[in-house]
Parts: structure tokens; C-alpha cells; sequence
């Protein structure tokens, strides 16, 4: 009969343990960063970036835009996208993974937000 407690007791903690890592992830925000500290030195890692759409190329399934800040510029890819009210003037918050391509820094976004109208 221990046994049977310890296995119901087990089995509970781990499921409230699941439970505490599933809600952190939703919890957990990034800073915003400046795209002028965009290095690579970021390369892999997730950023937290906002800024005004310069310039947008659309295909079927990817969008790739220049992203403007007070202190930059980078290129933003978006695959399977499925907003496309990312144009020119647009203002959006990025969530993604700095990549190295060609030998220029790109986010790969995850996230794309447009803020106000």
C-alpha cells in the first residue's frame, strides 16, 4: 500500500511541475533590444525588436522586410506567413532568432505583432 502512495504522490508532483514550467513560458518576456546591439555575438539567440517596416517582399509562404529603428536597420524573414498587413509605414514588435546569412545579421521572427492601426 506504501508503494501505491508514494507512485499517486510521485505522479502528482510531477504533474504540478509540468504544469509550473508550462505557465513560466508564458509569463517570461524578453527585453526589447536595440537593433544597433544586434552582433554577432547574438547569433542563435532570441531578441525582443521593434521598429517601422521599411520595405516588405511577399511570396507565397515568406515574408522578408527591413526593420528600422532609432539605431538601425535588419532584415526580418517570416515563414508560413499569416498576416499580410506587414507593409511599408507599419510599426510591429519581432520575436525571433538572430541568424547569420550571406554575412548579415537577419532575424528569423517567430513572433510578428503590428502595433497601433
Amino acid at each position: 500500500m506504501e508503494e501505491q502512495t508514494f507512485l499517486r504522490l510521485a505522479l502528482g508532483v510531477a504533474i504540478l511541475g509540468v504544469g509550473i514550467l508550462f505557465l513560466c513560458t508564458f509569463l517570461f518576456e524578453y527585453p526589447l533590444t536595440a537593433i544597433q546591439d544586434i552582433t554577432t555575438d547574438l547569433d542563435g539567440k532570441i531578441v525582443h525588436v521593434q521598429g517601422e517596416i521599411l520595405s516588405s517582399r511577399n511570396s507565397k509562404d515568406t515574408s522578408i522586410f527591413t526593420l528600422q529603428d532609432d539605431t538601425g536597420t535588419i532584415s526580418i524573414v517570416l515563414y508560413n506567413l499569416n498576416n499580410r498587413d506587414l507593409t511599408k509605414g507599419r510599426t510591429v514588435e519581432v520575436l525571433g532568432i538572430v541568424d547569420e546569412y550571406q554575412c548579415n545579421l537577419e532575424i528569423k521572427a517567430s513572433e510578428v505583432t503590428a502595433l497601433g492601426f
